[in-house]
């Protein structure tokens, strides 16, 4: 709930690190979670019962401070008719040791009910909004803004050193928390050593070392009137002097929000849901934060009073030094990008033994050599439900430019055979500077068939996914190949169709209906355009929930 009335999740990560902070006293932040709990009676509820949490919390505290010890050894009569009533009080508590109890019990039960009451309120955020264009927005804003932070990627690469190779990590976060703040904190992974993956299994060298940023993006608005004209000033600046690293630009208006704050009922609600989460923690499969950068950083978020406009990415990167803030991108149309160090994301080598795409996992069963441990089905699920947010978040744009497969999703994993499913990731390549003159071929532009095809290509990786091995595998699949045994035109296609009748028997009516539609562009649309408001709402209402659905029928496993 946190997320969806913060402007970013820097700002949420900060005030969750510090529970203190003057950010919890904003009273914008209210405004904004009475419109969250906007149904009869719920911020009403939800206000009653903080309430009396804090009333009861106080109760306690008072009677405990009642119990605590004298400052000072009692060497008069007062002092030792007052150390006394202490010792009696600690003994009324002590007697009353049941019933208080109970009292922490009901504030126990209290808690849970608030928690509840903010969580079906973040499940119905996207009910509550307008039906007809909020999905399709939602989507539109990630793929421009994906394309634009691409775009800036690139541009910001200007050495000639080497080539490069970076990673987007992907999510399935619930669209909800997007639909106020109207962008999305895309994570991505650049490498410190020259490194590329270009094979299923590649082995980790044990000083490899990625950097990984949170990224959130700044339009040409009005806003950001001064830090274009800071920016242009030092791209002009830049052709006249040759200097090496970032240029310095000090662009107020994309300097942190200022101590902002929320109510002190707010911040009960963080307590509970940190208290909520705890339990959580040991479930999910996590990369370890640096310690460092949480004595450094207490509050979570810092951001330089001057940041950086990065005119060279590789050396901003290589010399980075303890600021959370590395600076920003821009990508030549009026956007740029912050790049903050994530703290939820931290790569180490040390408990990290390779890089295994998708396809080398399913296929192990098939070759009948084990190179990890086999995912349950709700973690191929989970990386089924996220492949179908990237497909509507990322397609068409430079992150996801065609028909990719499982060979284009990429895990990490852990030394004892784990791996991490939580973070998959795509991987990009950009070559040195020298190289952008050569002669380039022409550049191939999407049409409808792709789109058709990224679909057909989601349907049969949800099968894949489901049933735990490659379409490949199946006896069905040399049927529709030539006669040596390779792929045609239509073999996927027809293989796919064929495989999804049999999954009807295994896999039920839920399965049937998702890969039906996406297999056979079964979703009433005459052609499927991915780029199409309408047609974006039938994949997520066709695709999209109906897996939220089923991976949450095999939780927990």
């Amino acid at each position: 709930m946190l997320r969806s009335i913060t402007d970013s999740d820097f700002d949420m990560k900060g005030m969750m690190g510090d529970l203190q902070s003057d950010r919890w006293n904003n009273p914008e932040l209210v405004l904004r979670l009475q419109q969250r709990l906007c149904g009869d009676g719920e911020f009403e509820s939800y206000d009653a019962s903080l309430h009396s949490i804090h009333t009861n919390l106080d109760k306690m505290a008072k009677k405990l401070k009642s119990c605590e010890s004298p400052d000072e050894s009692p060497d008069s009569m007062s002092q030792g008719g007052f150390y006394l009533q202490k010792k009696f009080r600690k003994l009324q508590f002590s007697v009353r040791k049941k019933r208080w109890q109970e009292q922490v019990m009901d504030l126990g039960r209290q808690i849970d009910r608030v928690g509840k009451l903010l969580g079906e309120a973040e499940a119905l955020a996207l009910a509550r909004q307008p039906r007809s264009s909020t999905i399709s927005q939602v989507f539109e804003q990630a793929k421009c803004q994906a394309s634009s932070l691409h775009k800036a990627i690139i541009k910001g690469w200007t050495c000639s050193c080497k080539d490069h190779a970076f990673k987007l990590v992907l999510d399935h976060s619930k669209i909800g928390g997007h639909l106020e703040s109207g962008s999305h904190a895309f994570k991505v992974s650049f490498p410190l050593r020259s490194r590329i993956w270009g094979r299923a299994e590649t082995l980790l060298h044990q000083k490899d070392e990625w950097h990984t940023s949170d990224t959130a993006i700044i339009s040409n608005s009005d806003k950001t009137g001064t830090i274009l004209a800071k920016a242009e000033e030092t791209e002009r600046s830049r052709s006249i002097s040759a200097v090496s690293g970032s240029s310095l630009v000090p662009p107020s208006s994309i300097s942190h929000a200022s101590s902002s704050s929320l109510t002190s009922s707010l911040s009960t609600a963080a307590t509970i849901a940190m208290t909520m989460s705890s339990s959580l923690r040991s479930r999910k499969v996590s990369f370890q934060e640096s310690e460092q950068f949480q004595r450094e950083s207490p509050s979570g978020v810092t951001v330089n009073e001057d940041p950086l406009l990065i005119s060279d990415l590789c050396h901003a990167i290589q010399t980075r030094g303890k600021e959370t803030c590395l600076g920003f991108l821009e990508d030549g149309e009026g956007s740029y990008h912050i790049l903050h160090t994530s703290r939820s994301l931290s790569f180490t080598s040390t408990e990290l033994d390779r890089v295994i795409s998708l396809g080398a996992i399913l296929e192990q069963k098939a070759r009948g050599k084990l190179i990890c441990q086999e995912l349950s089905r709700r973690d191929r699920l989970s990386i089924a439900l996220t492949l179908s947010h990237a497909l509507l978040k990322l397609y068409p744009t430079p992150w996801l430019p065609r028909r990719r497969g499982k060979t284009d999703v990429y895990f990490f994993q852990r030394k004892d055979g784990e791996i991490i499913t939580e973070n998959p990731f795509l991987l990009c390549k950009t070559v040195p500077t020298k190289d952008h003159f050569w002669p380039k071929g022409p550049v191939r532009k999407e049409n409808l068939h792709d789109h058709a095809d990224a679909l057909l290509s989601l349907g049969i990786l949800i099968m894949e996914l489901w049933f735990g091995e490659v379409i490949e595998s199946r006896t069905f699949w040399k049927k529709y190949c030539d006669n040596e045994g390779n792929e045609k035109g239509l073999t996927s296609l027809m293989a796919a169709i064929e495989w999804q009748k049999q999954a009807k028997d295994e896999g039920g009516v839920g399965l049937h209906d998702i890969t039906h539609r996406c297999i056979l562009g079964n979703f009433g649309m005459t052609t499927m355009n991915l780029d199409d408001e309408k047609c974006v709402g039938a994949v997520y209402d066709g695709v999209v929930k109906p897996l939220e659905g089923l991976l949450a029928y095999f939780w927990p496993v």
